[in-house]
């Protein structure tokens, strides 16, 4: 089995989960779920921070203050010590009347934010001379509060985007995470308990030797097919994965934009501060790494198309042998395509409050098998194959603790892209006919295992 980089399993866990997601636990472990609430949960409290000690204050400067004249009686030059390192704000002390009355404040602006340029500050002070009038803006629930400049700053936005990063890609993730959890528990159990109601038709020919758990073929059947009677839903969405692969890299870039944006800015102000350095190229080495796989996945996607798969008839029978129609879509030269039709027995351990998946491939037949093959958008590879089910085998199963599962699988390794492979569930019920169901798993046509599965 081929190595994969742990960035590599990191995005497969993040995005594609584990093949054995069905098995009742979440892709990938508590620990992801615990990171994406932990950053949903830092976001929100990064984003509330922000709100209401900076964008909130300046909001209501801009639209509910007052303007008005004033005098400027003094000034000074604020001091504080921010960790061994000096910051410097600018402090003026003016002199206004409202409806009769005279305030005086020291004020500057409405955020009081400390800079560590003094240099900058001291030129602030410089524009504003003492006994002249100037402009400013008062509240006018509170009359004494007043400020000299107003306006919104551009490090209090790129400040928003950081925590509105997080709480996108730790919302988004945390969902996902408890929706796929969610489902793999408790789809199961519904099936168990809907098992018999969702085939009466089975249960009037077979009431004794129906097995308790035949998933429902409802998603199977639910769209019609352009050459056969249904299409095949794949397992998985490629087109959403690239979506939800391409929202990932803009949120992050984005949020490496504004670290580098306040490390270049400290440096061109001469100063160093490796903790922010740190953190604007870790995440600039990251981004650039995610954005050349989001490019990679968009161009394949692009390149390669969809893959469709058709069925004559469904759910299948044993012994029973069914049209099937697969069609490549795309602009790209295959050295190898196939289609294969394979059966998994897979089984959940409990070890304590662990679960533990084990897949196991007992039936593989292939049923086509092409090389050198061309695509283009005028001709796509279309093929109609005759499927036959072994008369001995065993039926779809799913439960708490085991299920057989059946799947038409479609490889291809095409000219300068990675290999793809597409799975299309089916469904595998009990033959209709008086002959005894065994149980037997078919397995003496098994040509192939998951590590030589791959073209």
């Amino acid at each position: 089995m081929a190595r994969r980089s742990l960035f590599g399993r990191l995005l497969r866990a993040w995005f594609g989960g584990a093949r054995g997601a069905g098995s009742g636990k979440a892709p990938g472990g508590p620990w992801l779920t615990l990171f994406f609430a932990a950053l949903f949960f830092v976001g929100w409290c990064f984003f509330l921070v922000v709100l209401t000690m900076f964008a909130l204050p300046e909001w209501q400067v801009n639209r509910r203050f007052v303007p008005t004249r004033c005098t400027v009686l003094a000034k000074r030059l604020a001091v504080q010590d921010a960790g061994g390192e000096l910051a410097y704000r600018p402090e003026i002390l003016i002199s206004y009347t409202v409806n009769g009355t005279t305030y005086s404040c020291w004020t500057y602006d409405i955020t009081q934010a400390y800079q560590a340029d003094r240099d900058e500050v001291l030129a602030v002070l410089k524009r504003y001379r003492r006994h002249q009038q100037y402009r400013c803006w008062y509240d006018p629930d509170e009359p004494h509060r007043a400020v000299l400049v107003r306006g919104f700053s551009s490090y209090v936005l790129l400040l928003l985007l950081l925590p509105l990063g997080l709480i996108l890609v730790g919302g988004v993730g945390l969902a996902a995470r408890l929706i796929s959890w969610r489902i793999s528990a408790e789809r199961r159990a519904a099936l168990v308990q809907q098992a018999a109601r969702s085939l009466p038709r089975l249960q009037n020919d077979h009431a004794d030797s129906l097995p308790s758990c035949l998933p429902e073929d409802q998603k199977y059947t639910d769209s019609p097919g352009a050459r056969l009677t249904y299409r095949l839903p794949p397992e998985n969405a490629t087109v959403w994965k690239v979506l939800a692969f391409s929202l990932g890299c803009l949120v992050w870039n984005g949020m490496a934009a504004v670290f580098a944006t306040m490390a270049v800015n400290e440096l061109w102000r001469g100063r160093w501060d490796l903790w922010l350095l740190g953190a604007a190229g870790a995440t600039l080495a990251v981004g650039l790494r995610l954005l050349v796989a989001c490019l990679r996945q968009i161009g394949r996607l692009a390149v390669l198309g969809r893959t469709v798969v058709e069925v004559s008839d469904h759910p299948f029978r044993p012994g029973q042998e069914y049209r099937l129609w697969v069609a490549q879509l795309g602009r790209l030269r295959l050295r190898v395509f196939r289609v294969l039709l394979v059966c998994y027995e897979v089984a959940v351990f409990r070890q304590g409050t662990d679960e533990r998946t084990e897949t196991q491939l007992v039936y593989a037949r292939e049923l086509l098998r092409l090389q050198n093959a061309t695509v283009t958008a005028a001709e796509p590879l279309e093929r109609e194959l005759a499927v036959h089910i072994p008369a001995g085998a065993m039926h779809s199963f799913r439960a708490a603790h085991g299920e057989i599962r059946w799947e038409v699988i479609v490889q291809g390794a095409p000219e300068l892209w990675p290999p793809f492979r597409h799975e299309f569930p089916v469904l595998v019920y009990p033959p209709q006919s008086s002959q005894p169901d065994d149980g037997t798993l078919v397995s003496q046509d098994v040509q192939t295992t998951d590590s030589a599965a791959s073209p």
